[in-house]
């Protein structure tokens, strides 16, 4: 079996070839200076797959060049400027103990109980201390209706930026409100839940 590569150069070098034949320049000649040309040209590494990994990857379409050592580095620097554009989204919308605190009109350790009890959720930090999502409080400083039965539904491996666009976000099922929009004035959790189950299975 060829490789992938072996056979575009191929395809290349009898490209190249035939104008040269036509001119009457030797085979031979033509395929040596090719080959010497072909050989200074940069080529990707690419990973050693067996030949039985080749073929699924051919029967599936998969590009050879997604296995070359440059896809790989392309693709680690996607997923290191994904995580970033996550960790800035999140951070972006976080309070911390102190503010939740202000804005509720309670004290701080008053706020670490309402943590412990389930009934607000942290994401992260803030200057080393625990942070928490500010989409959980009402526009009027009061802690969304109904929270400590929404964050109990959600699967323990939902990333809180997951959450947040999940409570944020307009749905149809809520008469075009956001979950958030929809507790905060007084919609009952049981549409809430049945969405949040329904994206659990998916």
């Amino acid at each position: 079996m060829s490789a992938p590569d072996d056979e575009s150069e191929h395809d290349i070098n009898a490209q190249a070839e035939e104008p040269l034949l036509k001119d009457g320049v030797p085979r031979q000649v033509t395929t040596n200076a090719l080959d010497a040309i072909m050989e200074l040209i940069p080529r990707p590494e690419t990973v050693v797959l067996t030949e039985s990994e080749y073929a699924f990857t051919q029967a599936s379409g998969i590009a050879a060049s997604v296995f070359s050592k440059q896809a790989a580095i392309d693709n680690a620097r996607y997923e290191a400027k994904s995580e970033m554009s996550i960790t800035t989204e999140l951070t972006s919308t976080l309070l911390s103990r102190r503010q939740v605190a202000d804005r509720l009109g309670i004290d701080t350790a008053t706020v670490k109980n309402l943590r412990t009890r389930g009934e607000l959720m942290t994401a992260g930090t803030l200057n080393h201390h625990p942070a928490y999502p500010a989409w959980q409080l009402t526009d009027d400083n009061r802690v969304l209706p109904q929270l400590r039965s929404i964050l109990a539904a959600f699967p323990a491996d939902f990333h809180a930026l997951d959450i947040q666009h999940m409570m944020t976000t307009p749905v149809a099922e809520l008469a075009g409100k956001s979950p958030r929009q929809w507790l905060e004035h007084g919609g009952d959790d049981d549409a809430v839940l049945t969405i949040i189950a329904a994206l659990s299975r998916v």
